[in-house]
């Protein structure tokens, strides 16, 4: 398996994870797909470059894409955003590897504070980012796409 940033080549593979992971999954993400969608080809272009936020990484099993993280610096911490693995590639250690990956890079980068938001009772997910060191804080916010659907920030923090 190979994770690596994503590179403005990679546009196309970047659109068809992202889309991908609002079909299988609408009500986990902030975005709706109709809003993502929407994105011309020259934001998408940007986005695989990294010259817009969030920060990309893909996972690749042989030639196909099947998984994917971002990353954004916001003002309390480094965020995760956009986790998904393909169906075909779940229980493989993909997810694993990419949040492995994502911590390692923005490390390197000098982020020490990490932080992601995930419904409490998706409860495949927050195995997960426990298993990474993540922890529950008590900050609840309802999900921007669907405000019926509460998620709750999890954290971690890198040791001096």
């Amino acid at each position: 398996m190979l994770i690596r940033p994503t590179r403005e080549v990679d546009w196309p593979l970047l659109k068809h994870l992202r889309l991908a992971a609002l079909r299988d999954a609408p009500r986990a993400f902030g975005q709706s797909y109709a809003d993502v969608a929407s994105y011309s080809d020259m934001h998408w272009r940007a986005l695989a470059a990294g010259r817009e936020p969030p920060r990309f990484l893909l996972a690749f099993r042989g030639p196909h894409a099947v998984g994917m993280i971002g990353g954004v610096r916001q003002t309390d911490a480094y965020h995760f955003i956009s986790m998904w693995v393909a169906p075909q590639a779940r229980g493989t250690g993909t997810a694993s590897r990419l949040i492995e990956n994502a911590k390692a890079q923005a490390l390197a980068r000098g982020e020490r504070s990490f932080a992601l938001k995930v419904a409490p009772d998706n409860t495949p997910a927050v195995a997960l980012y426990h298993k990474h060191g993540f922890t529950f804080t008590e900050a609840r916010t309802p999900l921007r796409s669907f405000p019926d659907i509460h998620v709750q920030t999890m954290v971690w923090q890198a040791q001096a």
